[in-house]
C-alpha cells in the first residue's frame, strides 16, 4: 500500500514539475569566456580580458575588453569588436550595448547593411531596426578604401526601406566632386512601395526638368510607378507604367499625359505589351498597343535619334493554338500607321485589319509518298478608316514523292489557288492551279586534295536538278480592274547544279569547305530567248579552327546571248573569337556592268578586352572608292569595382558627330550622369 502511494506522489510531483517548466520558462542564460576574469562586487561588473566572448540569446560579441554590468544588463566591449546578432553585425573599437532594450552606441564603428556599409565616428543602433550615423560615411565599395563615398555629418539608415542623408557630399576616392543639402537612397531587399530617386535635367527646349516617380507594389504579381515630371517650359506631364508577372505570362501598360504649353494642346501617349501561354488548352495570347495624340509626338518626346526619327507605329492582338502537330490557327486584329514628313504637313496612311484568320495545315501523308498541306487567310481589310474588302485566301497543296531506279528522286505537286474577295461594289473569286514536276539525283565520290582534313579524303556531292512548272492562263479581269495581283500564266523549267566538297574536320564532324552552285529558267511562253541569266555562285570557307573563319563568296550574273556578265559581287569575311578579343572584318565588292556602278567597301567590328576590367570597341564603314570614311565609332568602358564607365564616339553618314559619356553605380541605377551631344558637321549624306 505505501508503495503504490510513493508511486503515485512520484508521479504528481513529475507533473507539476513539467508544468512550472512550461509555464515559468527559465530566462536565457549569458554565458562568457576570457584569457581573464575578474570581478568588480561594488560595481556589480564582470571585467573579461583577452579574448572576451560572450553569448546571449542569438547575438555573440568578441573584444579585447568586455565588462558586463549584472544588474543593469549592459555590456562596454573595447578594441577589435565583433557583434553578430539575427538581424545585426558590426565591427569597432568601442561598444556600448544594452541587453534588454538591443540599443547599441560605436564608436569608430563600421556597420554593413542593405546594398552597401555605413563606417563613422559615431552610430546609434535602435530597436535593431534603425541605424543612426554621425560623421559618418556609407559606400557600396566594399574596400578599405573605397572608391566611391556619401559623406555626411547626419544618416539615418531604416533597414530595408531607405538611407536618409543630410547633408551630402559624394566622393571619389579622397576628392569631393559634388554637393547637395539632403539626398535619401533606396535600400530593399525586395520590391517596396515609396518614393524614388528624383531626376533633375535642363535643355533648351522643356527648360529645367524635375522628375519624381512613386512606385507602388500592388501584389507578387505586378506593381505600378507614378512619374510626376515638371517642365518650366512646356508644363507638367503625368505618366503611370503598369507591370505584371503571372506563372503563365507578362506584360506592361504605359501612359503619359501632358497639357503642352508651347504648342498649346494636349499630349498623350498609350502603349504596352503582353504575352500569355495558357499550356491546359495550348493558346497563346499575344498584345502590343502604341497609340498617341499626334504624329509629331516621336519627334518632340523621343529620347533618341531612332525614336525622334520614327515614322510608323503598329497594335495588335493575336490569339494562336495548335491542334496537335499538324494545325495551327492564328487570329489577328492589327492597326498599323504611317507618316511622313512634308511641306503640306504630315500625311498619314492607316491600315486596319479587324479581324485577319490564318489557318495552316502542315504537310501531312495521306496515303504512302501521297502528302497534303494548305493554308487559308481570311481578313476584313479598311485603309484610311473605309473599307477595303473582305478576303478568304486559300491555297491547297498535293504533293507525291516516289523513287526512280533506287536513286532519282521525283516529286509532282499540285497547287489549287481559290481566292475570294467581297468588295464595296462587286464579290470577285478565282480558281488557279499551279503544276510542278521536280527530279533530282546526288553522285557521291571520294579524293584526295592536298591532305585536307583529318582523313586524307574528300567528300564530293554533286547534285542536278530540274524542275518544270505550269500555270494555265485563267481569267482574273476583275482582280486586274480592283488592283489585286494577277497570279500570271506560266509555263517554265529550272536548271540547278550544286557541286559540294566536305572533309572530316575530327572523327564526329563533317565541314563543308567549297560549295559550287549553278541555276538558270527557259521561259517556255516565249518565242524567243527563252532562258534567262545564268547565275553563278562559289562560296569557299576553308576550316581553320574553332575560333577563326575565313569565307569568301562570289556571285555572277551571266547573260547567255550577249556573252557577258551583267553584275558581280563578292564578300570575303573573317572573324576571329577568343576569350579576351572579338574582331569581325569584311571587304565587299559590286559591280553593275548595265549601269556602270560599282561599290566596293570595307567593314570591321572589333572588340578587346585590354584587361579584365578595361574593354575597347571599334566600329568602321570605309569607301574604298570615294576614300572616305562613312561611319566609324569608338567605345571604351571600365568596370570600377562598384562603379561602370562608358566613353563613346560615333561619327555617322549624315553628317552628325555623336558624343555620349556614362558614368553609374550597379548598386543604385539610378545614381548616373548621362550626358549626350550631337553635333552637325554639315556634311552632307552620301548618295549610295
Amino acid at each position: 500500500m505505501k508503495h503504490i502511494i510513493y508511486k503515485k506522489l512520484l508521479l504528481l510531483t513529475i507533473i507539476i514539475f513539467f508544468v512550472i517548466t512550461l509555464c515559468y520558462p527559465q530566462e536565457s542564460q549569458l554565458s562568457y569566456s576570457a584569457n581573464e576574469l575578474k570581478y568588480n562586487i561594488n560595481k556589480n561588473e564582470i571585467i573579461l580580458n583577452e579574448k572576451a566572448s560572450v553569448n546571449y540569446k542569438d547575438m555573440t560579441l568578441k573584444a579585447d575588453q568586455i565588462s558586463f554590468f549584472t544588474e543593469k544588463k549592459i555590456l562596454i566591449a573595447k578594441g577589435n569588436i565583433d557583434f553578430n546578432s539575427k538581424n545585426n553585425k558590426f565591427t569597432g573599437k568601442t561598444l556600448l550595448y544594452n541587453l534588454d532594450t538591443k540599443k547599441a552606441v560605436l564608436y569608430n564603428a563600421r556597420a554593413p547593411i542593405e546594398k552597401g556599409e555605413v563606417s563613422g565616428k559615431v552610430i546609434l543602433y535602435e530597436d535593431e531596426k534603425y541605424l543612426y550615423g554621425k560623421n559618418s560615411t556609407f559606400s557600396t565599395c566594399k574596400k578599405i578604401n573605397p572608391h566611391y563615398s556619401i559623406k555626411s555629418t547626419r544618416m539615418k539608415v531604416i533597414k530595408d526601406n531607405k538611407i536618409v542623408i543630410s547633408p551630402v557630399v559624394f566622393y571619389i576616392g579622397h576628392v569631393p566632386v559634388f554637393y547637395l543639402p539632403s539626398y535619401f537612397l533606396p535600400i530593399p531587399e525586395k520590391r517596396k512601395s515609396g518614393f524614388l530617386q528624383p531626376q533633375i535635367s535642363n535643355n533648351k527646349v522643356d527648360g529645367i526638368t524635375y522628375i519624381q516617380p512613386f512606385f507602388l507594389v500592388l501584389n507578387r504579381f505586378s506593381d505600378l510607378t507614378y512619374t510626376f515630371k515638371y517642365m518650366t517650359r512646356r508644363g507638367i506631364e503625368q505618366a503611370a507604367e503598369l507591370r505584371y508577372k503571372t506563372h503563365n505570362g507578362e506584360g506592361n501598360i504605359e501612359g503619359n499625359y501632358l497639357y503642352d504649353n508651347i504648342q498649346n494642346r494636349r499630349r498623350w501617349q498609350l502603349k504596352g505589351s503582353s504575352s500569355h501561354f495558357f499550356k491546359p488548352i495550348d493558346l497563346k495570347l499575344s498584345l502590343q498597343a502604341n497609340f498617341f495624340s499626334d504624329t509629331s509626338y516621336f519627334s518632340d518626346f523621343g529620347e533618341n535619334i531612332y525614336d525622334r526619327t520614327r515614322n510608323q507605329a503598329s497594335s495588335y492582338l493575336v490569339l494562336e493554338k495548335s491542334f496537335g502537330k499538324k494545325i495551327y490557327a492564328k487570329l489577328k486584329g492589327s492597326h498599323f500607321k504611317s507618316w511622313i514628313n512634308t511641306e503640306d504637313g504630315y500625311q498619314q496612311n492607316i491600315r486596319d485589319t479587324l479581324p485577319q484568320l490564318s489557318v495552316y495545315l502542315y504537310s501531312t501523308q495521306v496515303i504512302p509518298n501521297l502528302y497534303i498541306s494548305g493554308n487559308s487567310i481570311s481578313e476584313n481589310l479598311y485603309i484610311d478608316n473605309s473599307f477595303k474588302h473582305i478576303s478568304m485566301e486559300n491555297n491547297f497543296d498535293l504533293t507525291y514523292k516516289h523513287t526512280f531506279l533506287k536513286y532519282f528522286q521525283f516529286s509532282e505537286n499540285i497547287n489549287n489557288n481559290f481566292d475570294y474577295f467581297n468588295l464595296q461594289n462587286d464579290m470577285i473569286y478565282r480558281w488557279v492551279p499551279e503544276f510542278n514536276i521536280s527530279n533530282y539525283i546526288k553522285i557521291y565520290g571520294y579524293f584526295n586534295l592536298l591532305n585536307i582534313g583529318a582523313t586524307d579524303k574528300v567528300k564530293h556531292i554533286i547534285t542536278p536538278r530540274i524542275t518544270y512548272n505550269y500555270v494555265p492562263d485563267m481569267s482574273q479581269d476583275k482582280f486586274i480592274r480592283n488592283n489585286i495581283a494577277k497570279i500570271n500564266e506560266q509555263s517554265s523549267i529550272q536548271y540547278s547544279l550544286t557541286n559540294s566538297f566536305l572533309t572530316k574536320i575530327d572523327e564526329s564532324r563533317k565541314y563543308t569547305f567549297l560549295k559550287l552552285s549553278t541555276t538558270t529558267s527557259q521561259n517556255l511562253l516565249e518565242s524567243s530567248n527563252q532562258f534567262r541569266n545564268l547565275s553563278n555562285s562559289a562560296e569557299i570557307s576553308p576550316f581553320l579552327n574553332d575560333k577563326m573563319r575565313l569565307s569568301l563568296k562570289i556571285l555572277q550574273n551571266y547573260d547567255l546571248y550577249n556573252n557577258k556578265t551583267k553584275s558581280i559581287s563578292s564578300s570575303l569575311s573573317y572573324t576571329i573569337n577568343t576569350e579576351h578579343f572579338y574582331s569581325s572584318m569584311w571587304l565587299n565588292y559590286s559591280k553593275n556592268f548595265n549601269t556602270n556602278s560599282e561599290i566596293s567597301t570595307f567593314r570591321s567590328n572589333t572588340n578587346l578586352n585590354i584587361t579584365d576590367k578595361w574593354r575597347l570597341s571599334h566600329n568602321l564603314l570605309y569607301d574604298i572608292k570615294s576614300n572616305d570614311i562613312r561611319n566609324q565609332s569608338f567605345g571604351l568602358s571600365r568596370d570600377l569595382h562598384c562603379w561602370r564607365i562608358n566613353i563613346e564616339w560615333e561619327n555617322r553618314e549624315n553628317g552628325i558627330i555623336n558624343y555620349k559619356f556614362f558614368i553609374g553605380l550597379k548598386a543604385f541605377k539610378d545614381l548616373k550622369w548621362n550626358y549626350t551631344q550631337e553635333i552637325k558637321t554639315g556634311k552632307e549624306q552620301y548618295d549610295w
